[in-house]
């Protein structure tokens, strides 16, 4: 087959050319489509020939082995991620032939690097000794690139100042940059040049030819190369011409089409108004740039600016006259800034926005940047450590069930939970446990209220514990209690049971005897917000689940505070805390010994009455099917997360409600047992 047959190029305005290849017509079934078609992300025909000709014998190769049977339960989408990998090992192949940067130098990288620290370091200080005449001098930077390009500086416009605010940050940014490219690749300085030269699309030193890198392919890193693909580049004369203007659409250019979705899903119009002005307000703070050009560092300080800002700034007097950047300077008293909840609606708008061009531009969008994907957890007893959990990591916890398994070996929960007013608690939470996968349920009651139960948790058991009357359980129901805490392997305790003080006296009680796993949630950390020492008199493993409120109780740190300073705030709350943090924020996270993990999953649907309890009963299964405490968190605020973004984009974020995700469960967990 010739190249010509596996290889198009895209309609205008953007020229990038794409792999195609004909799938089978015996294969077809299996796949479910009749062809694949792949961006390169190049408008370059020779480098795009290149690739695209080694995509079509690896995607032969797959076909081959779909044919003998070798490759089971493959989908399209994996033939696709498949030939990604083959794209990038093709980019640095063709990087390290036409550069000769094969050769890995220690000394000089080590040199290359120490001068890059250095640099930044003087960078740095002038900033902090002369911040004006540092930004002169930059301005007179930015303003040399914008003559050679023809363009005419003007100082006064916001983008002018957004692209001196880039250059400064591209500066402060080159170590780190710099170092990736030595310890990955082996490249010298000279290579860097040539990577910011691409990454900008401007010339910049004179001692750099025309020639142009390959585009950067950011993500996962790429495969070491392989001599095969060498031989194939050695043979073609490979030739970059400098790209004159970036195929990917500018964020001002998407912003119509996605104000005309949220018109069509029927949003207020001053709903759309509002976000309209977020947008704008992005555009002033970080610049209006390409689409595939807004980064994590992007993200973060858009949400570290909008700390800083004040509320209904267009109508108090002394703000309304000042542009967002001299707002950022006026050290705006904290009781005149954005409340935490304004604050999580302009970052959930961002959010929304950047998962809506993902769908709609994956060739350009393949990363939610304004969605925060981890944070810093440290302790006195642990290394500071990172981790974010994904799909690819439920799929190592959750194991397939034993076929010769039955409802004693799936686990035994033990519930306290509800009270009048509040049996629905009780209910959802012991529902979630049996959809998670528990063979068997025993929820406690108040006598009371035991019809209630019974009437409603029809998969599981009920033990109606005496009340006289009062609906709610009290330090009489200890014993009570107390004989089947033998009998499960773990307790929830907390959803609904109410703020009565003689409801917190049992729990109190009980926290301190019981030596099964346990999960406390809701009103069942009470016990704990005058006497966080309970924590320590806890003889098992334990997970909590609290909310900002619930948080703000048991550490004393106020929510504005906890709100500004996440990572501090838990690193302070988990110095001295023996178990298990799950904290329901946006994101939420799980914190444990001096390490943190952050979900990457859920919405503000979630955002409604029962969706905890969903979560406690949830956590509370996976330990009985014998994960760690750690692991059942982990697994918990990730399919509960997944639930809701299904039920979603189902019947809206707004429109859901707890008792939606009992029956989505299961419907999430089926993806994790083949």
């Amino acid at each position: 087959m010739s190249n010509q047959l596996h290889l198009s190029r895209g309609t205008k305005p953007y020229h990038y050319y794409f792999f195609r290849c004909i799938i089978p017509k015996d294969l077809k079934g299996i796949l479910g489509k009749s062809q694949i078609r792949l961006s390169l992300k190049s408008s370059d025909y020779c480098h795009s020939k290149i690739v695209a000709n080694t995509l079509y014998f690896v995607a032969q190769n797959i076909f081959e082995e779909l044919r003998t049977g070798s490759m089971k339960d493959i989908t399209l989408d994996d033939v696709k991620e498949i030939l990604r990998i083959e794209v990038r090992k093709s980019l640095l192949h063709i990087h390290h032939y036409q550069y000769g940067t094969n050769v890995f130098d220690e000394d000089k990288l080590n040199e290359s690097i120490s001068k890059s620290d250095k640099e930044e370091e003087r960078l740095r200080d002038k900033l902090q000794k002369d911040y004006k005449g540092t930004i002169e001098l930059i301005e007179n930077e930015v303003d040399k690139i914008l003559i050679t390009q023809e363009l005419e500086p003007n100082k006064k416009n916001v983008e002018y100042k957004g692209l001196v605010r880039r250059w400064i940050e591209l500066k402060l940014m080159r170590q780190d940059w710099k170092r990736d490219l030595l310890n990955e690749s082996g490249r010298n300085d000279e290579d860097f040049k040539k990577e910011i030269e691409e990454k900008w699309r401007l010339s910049l030193w004179d001692n750099v030819d025309d020639m142009i890198l390959p585009p950067i392919i950011e993500g996962d890193d790429i495969p070491e190369p392989t001599q095969p693909y060498l031989t194939q580049s050695n043979s073609i004369e490979v030739k970059y011409n400098k790209v004159e203007s970036s195929p990917s659409p500018l964020f001002s250019e998407v912003i119509p089409k996605h104000l005309d979705q949220l018109r069509r899903n029927k949003r207020r119009e001053q709903t759309i108004k509002e976000t309209q002005q977020t947008y704008e307000d992005v555009i002033e703070l970080i610049g209006d740039k390409p689409i595939s050009e807004y980064s994590n560092i992007d993200g973060r300080d858009y949400r570290t600016s909008i700390i800083s800002l004040p509320r209904n700034r267009k109508k108090i007097k002394k703000y309304r006259d000042f542009n967002l950047h001299e707002l950022l300077k006026m050290n705006v008293p904290e009781e005149d800034r954005l409340s935490g909840d304004t604050q999580t609606k302009l970052i959930s708008r961002m959010t929304s926005l950047w998962n809506f061009l993902i769908d709609e531009y994956p060739e350009f969008v393949n990363q939610n940047v304004f969605k925060k994907k981890s944070v810093t957890i440290s302790t006195k007893k642990a290394k500071d450590k990172r981790e974010s959990f994904t799909d690819e990591d439920i799929q190592t916890i959750l194991r397939p069930m034993e076929k010769s398994t039955h409802k004693h070996v799936q686990g035994k929960v033990l519930f306290l939970a509800g009270s009048i007013g509040m049996t629905g608690a009780a209910y959802l939470t012991t529902m979630a446990a049996l959809r998670s996968g528990s063979g068997l349920t025993i929820t406690c009651a108040p006598a009371s209220l035991n019809g209630i139960y019974e009437e409603k948790i029809t998969e599981g058991m009920t033990i109606p514990c005496e009340d006289d009357e009062l609906g709610f359980f009290t330090e009489s129901n200890y014993d009570t209690i107390m004989k089947w805490v033998d009998w499960c392997d773990v307790i929830a305790i907390g959803p609904g049971l109410g703020q009565d003080d003689r409801t917190s006296a049992l729990v109190k009680t009980l926290v301190k005897t019981i030596d099964k796993p346990m999960v406390i949630d809701a009103d069942g950390l009470r016990p704990f917000y005058n006497y966080p020492e309970l924590f320590q008199e806890i003889q098992s493993e334990f997970v909590i689940t609290p909310h900002v409120g619930e948080l703000c109780q048991l550490s004393g740190i106020s929510s504005k505070l906890i709100t500004n300073d996440l990572p501090g705030s838990i690193d302070k709350f988990m110095s001295n805390f023996p178990g298990v943090l799950v904290a329901k924020f946006a994101p939420s996270l799980v914190a444990w010994k001096g390490q943190g993990a952050v979900n990457s999953t859920g919405n503000p649907g979630l955002a409604t009455a029962g969706t905890g309890d969903v979560l406690t009963g949830m956590i509370a299964s996976f330990i009985t099917q014998g994960l760690s405490t750690v692991d059942a968190a982990k697994l918990g605020i990730y399919t509960h997360g997944k639930a809701a973004d299904q039920l979603a984009n189902k019947i809206s974020q707004r429109g859901l409600i707890a008792s939606d995700l009992l029956s989505q469960l299961g419907i999430v967990l089926r993806d994790y047992e083949s």
